[in-house]
């Protein structure tokens, strides 16, 4: 309903016209602002799996594999294991201290089942084995031959 200015004839007085425009203008620019603040969020770029990869690559360089495996070494090795031979769809959870090894347990599917082995890296050496993955005897070696766009690994 558009109010009819005083001056056409209209019933409305002066001060109840002008509210009601003021009225119709904030609703305006709240629609407005809301449409913008919208659009914002929707343009935020989120991390893709590329950039993902990219960033634990780059972490696993950083790693000296030779002086043994700290908590957060193993952290990353855990995640760019999963991350390139997981199936797909999971996670490996945070590391644990398991003795001689760091242990990383893992989830599959929408669901979060376990998997039958967790992924287990060893303290001294830096091997890597888990029961639905290759052994890899350097952690550093996680990411040769890969290709992007090649998940999951096949076998």
């Amino acid at each position: 309903m558009t109010p009819t200015p005083p001056d056409q004839g209209g019933i409305a007085q002066a001060g109840e016209y002008s509210r009601l425009v003021s009225v119709k203008l904030t609703m305006k620019h709240l629609l407005i602002l809301a449409l913008s603040c919208l659009l914002c969020a929707c343009a935020t770029p989120y991390p893709t799996a590329d950039d993902l990869r990219r960033q634990l690559q780059a972490q696993m360089q950083e790693g000296v594999v030779e002086d043994g495996i700290s908590a957060a070494e193993a952290e990353v090795i855990a995640q760019s294991y999963f991350f390139r031979f997981g199936l797909g769809c999971g996670v490996a959870n945070r590391i644990t201290d398991g003795g001689e090894f760091w242990i990383s347990p893992t989830y599959t599917g929408i669901a979060a089942m376990p998997t039958r082995e967790p992924i287990r890296i060893d303290k001294h050496t830096g091997r890597v084995t888990w029961s639905d993955g290759p052994i890899v005897e350097n952690p550093k070696a996680i990411w040769d031959n890969f290709q992007p766009g090649q998940w999951p690994i096949t076998r």
